[in-house]
């Protein structure tokens, strides 16, 4: 049996940079996927990183199944592991060099005392909480989580740069943005499980002794925490960075979920300090929040809200930042599958690809979220417009492809791969819009699809065309390199007398190689011996 390719993508590369400090240096990496899988079972996994175009495929064992995926152990002698730990160590040593030219300073170390929660140098001219003397708001009010979510989302959408102080219970908190995200939270009075030293110790990265020896030297040295243990070796900057931004979304999702007074918003032309942490992505940190406290509801009272909306029908806002929210796949194939339609709410949990409680959970975190929202009248205007959305993003897609791309077939295709591609993408696009009568720009648009399918599938037919093609798009030594590949691994599989995956790849050696004799005469000595 062939091994499982699992994917794996980063969505940053500060994510990267915690997922190899928290699993993957000690040799393991969770994947979402969907599927029924063995425990200990080779697989092979393709990682890619933000920043670099390529990515690495490391080879691995599946150690531990999971309802939303598998975890495995990586093999920590292949070359694509030595690449992983490369790039993190190039990735601190880079961040350490800016920090060394003086461009960048470390924000929201604990300072002296162990407490600490301030950005960095603070000027004359601002206050302890970054706000300028005199500053006036620019937006104030009451408080709850409905206001604060609109708060983080104004700011993310208007690419906010300032100060919210929100003022609760327990004090006064300043949240920093950047760029429309956070990027740090200081508390009056500090709440110590939350300071950096807490929560480094928290998270097993330095002992309490560590600790309380890094408040020494603070003191005699005037240095911020994070540079203290830096030197002290007890972290690199990578790893502080990571924690950096975990305290910051800690805070956040507390202030959050507590809302609760009042709050002012003051935008700024500069921050007093410099901030290393990259910004929270608002829709990510919300869902997450929403979603956590969805997951703790019991099924009669998740079943109490959510029987008014049994039969009103589903709208999907469509231009809401779905990218952002650092979905996970299944969550997008939800979000795919309930776009492309309105369904009545008791309709989802049968057209859902994720079990009851999930899509439960989904659902009242995309309505809270604004993002699904459920109507007394099914609006086939909204419909329409994802079908648009659709047909529109999917011509712009296939125009920038190769033919055999454009038919989804690996560019290897032979006459009847390229026969295949085509029907069944024909066939998956004349299902599409299926129950309703589309407009005639829709249909223009669908045409148009199938017509750009047809001439792939009438260009690569020929073996000219089909020949002609690849040597446009890919270079000769890629050529002959996979025709020899294909042609070793169907000698492989006869040793396993698995003829029909041997005729097929030395196939694919003479579809590349027409006219190298070794490949014809093998091919036709299978054929003959095996009647294939």
């Amino acid at each position: 049996m062939s091994e499982t390719v699992f994917e794996r993508s980063f969505s940053s590369l500060f994510e990267f940079l915690d997922a190899y400090r928290s699993d993957i240096k000690e040799g393991f990496l969770p994947v979402s996927a969907a599927g029924d899988f063995d425990s200990g079972a080779r697989a092979a996994v393709n990682i890619y990183v933000p920043v670099f175009e390529e990515g690495t495929s490391v080879g691995a064992e599946i150690v531990d199944v999971r309802e939303d995926g598998v975890i495995l152990r990586l093999d920590q002698a292949d070359e694509g592991y030595e690449w992983l730990t490369w790039l993190y160590g190039l990735c601190g040593k880079f961040i350490e060099e800016m920090l060394a030219t003086g461009r960048f300073k470390i924000a929201g170390q604990m300072a002296a005392g162990g407490a600490g929660e301030g950005p960095g140098a603070t000027m004359g001219s601002a206050a302890e909480d970054g706000i300028p003397f005199g500053a006036v708001p620019t937006e104030s009010g009451d408080l709850d989580r409905d206001v604060f979510r609109r708060i983080l989302m104004k700011a993310y959408a208007e690419q906010f740069l300032g100060v919210a102080r929100i003022d609760h219970p327990m004090g006064t908190s300043s949240i920093f943005f950047e760029r429309g995200g956070p990027v740090q939270v200081r508390d009056d009075p500090v709440v110590v499980d939350e300071t950096l030293g807490v929560m480094l110790v928290r998270m097993g990265r330095i002992t309490d002794a560590q600790f309380q020896q890094s408040l020494k030297v603070m003191n005699q040295t005037g240095k911020l925490q994070g540079e203290v243990l830096i030197d002290m070796g007890l972290l690199t900057f990578p790893v502080l960075v990571m924690a950096l931004m975990r305290q910051c979304e800690m805070k956040v999702l507390r202030l959050f979920n507590n809302a609760e007074g009042s709050y002012a918003t003051f935008p700024l032309e500069r921050h007093s300090s410099k901030f290393v942490t990259p910004p929270l992505k608002a829709p990510a940190t919300l869902y997450k929040a929403i979603g956590a406290h969805y997951g703790t509801i019991g099924r009669e009272e998740m079943t109490d809200l959510q029987r008014p909306h049994l039969d009103q029908y589903s709208r999907v806002k469509i231009d809401f930042p779905i990218d952002d929210m650092q979905l996970k796949k299944t969550e997008v194939e939800f979000l795919e599958i309930v776009s492309r339609r309105n369904y009545r709410l008791r309709q989802i949990y049968s057209v859902s690809n994720l079990s009851r409680q999930p899509t439960a959970s989904i659902v009242m975190t995309l309505m809270d979220m604004g993002i699904l929202q459920f109507v007394d009248e099914e609006d086939t205007s909204q419909v329409m417009d994802n079908f648009r959305v659709q047909l529109t993003e999917k011509i712009v897609f296939m125009e920038d492809q190769n033919l055999f791309e454009r038919l989804e077939i690996h560019w290897s295709g032979r006459p009847v791969d390229v026969d295949e591609g085509y029907e069944r993408l024909n066939a998956q696009w004349q299902k599409f819009g299926t129950g309703y009568e589309l407009a005639e720009e829709l249909e223009e648009l669908r045409n148009k699809v199938f017509g750009m399918l047809r001439d792939a599938r009438d260009t690569l037919k020929t073996d000219e065309g089909r020949r002609g093609h690849r040597r446009k798009h890919y270079e000769s030594q890629q050529i002959a390199f996979s025709a020899d590949i294909f042609f070793r691994q169907a000698e492989l599989l006869m040793i396993s007398e698995r003829w029909t995956e041997v005729v097929e790849n030395m196939e694919r050696s003479c579809e590349l190689m027409p006219d190298n004799r070794k490949y014809q005469q093998a091919l036709a000595k299978v054929r003959a011996r095996r009647n294939l």
